[in-house]
């Protein structure tokens, strides 16, 4: 077996891993009884944090974006084979965006329990 097949078989695969994936998760999403606003919530008292629901959307926002731009790229007659390059504005963004919610995540947490505080 030579590098291209084994690139092959390994793309083949990642697709294949990433299709399963998304199908779980859709099917937990749909019919299994995650909600997407369970993420959001805390769970303890179930009231929504704000840390999370910048986090969610900046992630969103960025997902989009790049989708966009690689779907720009392909239009375009970009290279079939190379990702778009992500913006440094991009990069920053979703950097403080998690930044944001780790410190939010730290900030409840128990020092004496290592859990966090409501």
């Amino acid at each position: 077996m030579g590098w291209q097949n084994l690139a092959q078989l390994t793309a083949t695969g990642l697709v294949v891993w990433s299709a399963a994936l998304a199908a779980v998760i859709a099917w937990r999403i749909l019919w299994g009884g995650a909600s997407l606003l369970s993420l959001l919530r805390e769970t303890i008292y179930g009231s929504i944090r704000s840390d999370r629901v910048q986090m969610a959307a900046v992630t969103a926002l960025a997902a989009l974006t790049y989708l966009v731009r690689g779907a720009g790229a392909l239009g375009a007659g970009g290279a079939h084979h190379t990702l778009p390059d992500l913006p440094d504005s991009l990069a920053v963004l979703v950097t403080g965006s998690q930044a944001i919610y780790l410190g939010g995540k730290l900030g409840r947490r128990n020092p004496r329990h290592g859990r966090e505080n409501p």
